[in-house]
């Protein structure tokens, strides 16, 4: 595949790199210039648009609209650098100069805005933005989180300081790298906030706002912790095991039913919030359950079987869940009450974490099973395999 940036390269990084102070230029030249790039800009386009439907292979289209792309946006940032060095130095610089840089600044964001246009999703999304759409942004949303602050209560100042810190760090460390994905996300997030908040029925309340940034899977650590400690705070209103029960299922259902923006989060290496929130409840909802049977005596089974009696196990609990629905969907297992067969298996089953397993983590871990959790299951079948050879 072609690189077609050579002469837009030339042009920008030797050409126009050097002392223009010191060189006779005259408006010819100039000229020349911008007709170079503007030619060049059409042929690349051409190219482009020819190139990608020869190209086969998702991969490779990838790999070349990113890395002209990814060169584009370093053109772009050095004729902004350009372009403020020889506006503070006029009169030591030929005349029109500046105009001409600025004219070719618009030739190659052009050409950023025609690959975006056409070709977003084979664009790198990690990389970093061009520094002029950086400063728009900046004041995007300096203008916009000042009004912020004024319309508020005092109960969820806190709770929005969590939410904005990502974008005051943008505004005020300028050297931080900001790609297109965080752009995109930060601006979706402003707005969803700025929505909330225009809501007045709603921002008395902490709950919705809460759901507003879990619906934008906004999994920072900081409002992971103000999340639990929320939770927290709400539980200990309640003085009974019963009391608190209840109230960690109703905020299970609650998280359940929230939706969560598609490909969407604030870290996309980390867990989305939804399913940490719901792990952090189960396991608390876990955990009293357990309190309430430990307070009770051991009941017998009709046939002996001690009630606290499990089968411990080597898997986690998505593991377990994926081996026993394996075995449903094969017919090993023939109950057909599928809710029975979850309660007893919640009931009987040691995982190599949980003593106990809640009725509703094996459930949910039932009809949704993980990737990684089918990948460890086939390596134990293939482990299988070969230890039957030896029975």
């Amino acid at each position: 595949m072609q690189y077609v940036l050579k002469i837009l390269d030339d042009l920008i990084i030797n050409q126009m790199s050097h002392d223009l102070s010191r060189i006779l230029l005259n408006e010819h030249t100039l000229k020349h210039w911008l007709h170079t790039a503007q030619i060049e800009a059409y042929q690349i386009k051409q190219f482009l648009y020819d190139e990608m439907h020869r190209i086969p292979e998702p991969d490779e289209a990838a790999y070349f609209i990113s890395k002209h792309h990814s060169r584009l946006i370093y053109l772009s940032d050095k004729l902004l650098v350009y372009i403020e060095q020889n506006t503070s130095r006029q009169g030591e610089i030929p005349e029109n100069l500046v105009s001409v840089q600025k004219a070719i600044f618009l030739v190659v964001n052009d050409l950023l805005h025609f690959i975006w246009k056409h070709y977003a999703k084979y664009c790198d999304k990690d990389q970093k933005i061009p520094e002029n759409y950086r400063i728009f942004l900046c004041r995007e949303f300096v203008q916009k989180s000042s009004k912020i602050f004024e319309c508020t209560n005092r109960n969820i100042d806190e709770l929005l300081n969590i939410a904005l810190w990502p974008i005051k760090k943008v505004i005020v460390e300028q050297q931080v790298k900001l790609t297109f994905r965080a752009a995109f996300y930060l601006t979706e997030l402003l707005q969803g906030v700025i929505e909330y908040l225009s809501n007045k029925e709603k921002n008395n309340d902490i709950f919705p706002l809460l759901n507003c940034l879990v619906y934008y899977n906004f999994n920072s650590i900081h409002f992971k912790n103000y999340f639990i400690t929320y939770l927290r705070r709400e539980l200990a209103k309640v003085d009974s095991l019963t009391g608190q029960m209840e109230r960690l299922s109703w905020f299970i259902k609650t998280l359940n039913q929230t939706p969560v923006k598609p490909s969407f989060a604030f870290n996309s290496k980390q867990t989305g919030i939804k399913e940490f929130l719901i792990e952090w409840l189960l396991e608390e909802l876990s955990y009293r359950e357990t309190k309430a049977k430990l307070a009770k005596l051991p009941i017998l089974g009709e046939a002996g079987l001690d009630q606290d009696f499990k089968i411990e196990t080597s898997l986690s609990v998505p593991q377990v869940a994926c081996l026993i629905r394996l075995l449903v969907e094969t017919g090993v297992i023939k109950n057909k009450n599928k809710t029975e067969l979850i309660k007893f298996y919640a009931q009987y089953t040691q995982s190599k974490r949980q003593e106990n397993i809640t009725f509703h983590s094996f459930k949910s871990k039932f009809y949704n099973i993980e990737e990684s959790s089918k990948q460890t299951i086939k390596d134990l079948i293939i482990r299988i395999l070969n230890e039957i050879r030896d029975l």
